[in-house]
């Protein structure tokens, strides 16, 4: 019993590695912007609540259930259906952002003394378009996130929640790509050759390093 718990450890701590050492690899551009302070990133407005929340409790919440379970559920259906079926749920279950985004604008809105009144309509009909933008966004980064996440824990995770879980925080921690390198003006044309460089590179790195990974799993 007691070597089985130790081979089964040392399985997690290998998958974790090869998981967070992946994605680090695919975000070497975006690391780099928000290293030389082009983008901030969660560590932007570093608040320990949020941290917690943001870059600990729910990644590894959302894996224990969009992949340690629901998976497992789905698991009599194809690769593809389970993929693409989790991906989705997941997706919509950040819907609840739509709310946030909407009061957000109104209460900025009203403080900026554009509105002074909280039954404005024009204001609320537009805070409401936007946050809807902004929710569109949120779906396709999320499901995007989903589709990578999933195919990670079935093939390069190995059903691992413990790994599946440090690569979502390190998608977290990090963020979506921003490709600040494109439309940042005020970025220095060297920094900016450098992460068009990077983020290229880390496209390259990751690529291997599945290959890699792929191998040493087998």
């Amino acid at each position: 019993m007691r070597d089985r718990q130790k081979i089964n450890w040392t399985q997690t701590v290998k998958y974790t590695t090869l998981c967070m050492g992946s994605t680090v690899a695919l975000f070497t551009g975006p690391l780099y912007e928000i290293g030389v302070g082009a983008v901030g990133g969660v560590w932007s407005d570093l608040n320990s609540l949020t941290f917690f929340r943001d870059v600990l409790l729910c990644p590894f919440g959302e894996e224990l259930f969009f992949r340690g379970v629901l998976l497992d559920v789905l698991r009599h259906r194809s690769a593809t259906e389970q993929i693409l079926i989790s991906s989705a749920l997941f997706a919509l279950s950040h819907s609840h952002h739509y709310f946030y985004y909407a009061a957000t604008c109104f209460r900025e809105q009203a403080e900026e003394s554009v509105v002074q009144r909280e039954n404005d309509k024009d204001t609320v009909r537009a805070c409401y378009r936007g946050a809807a933008l902004r929710l569109i966004c949120v779906h396709g980064i999320t499901f995007t996130f989903g589709l990578l996440s999933s195919t990670y824990y079935l093939h390069v995770c190995k059903h691992s929640v413990p790994a599946i879980s440090a690569m979502h925080m390190v998608c977290n921690a990090v963020g979506p790509p921003t490709f600040e390198f494109l439309q940042n003006e005020y970025m220095p044309k060297k920094r900016r050759i450098v992460a068009a460089v990077l983020y290229a590179t880390g496209v390259v790195l990751w690529g291997y390093s599945l290959k890699y990974i792929s191998s040493a799993t087998d």
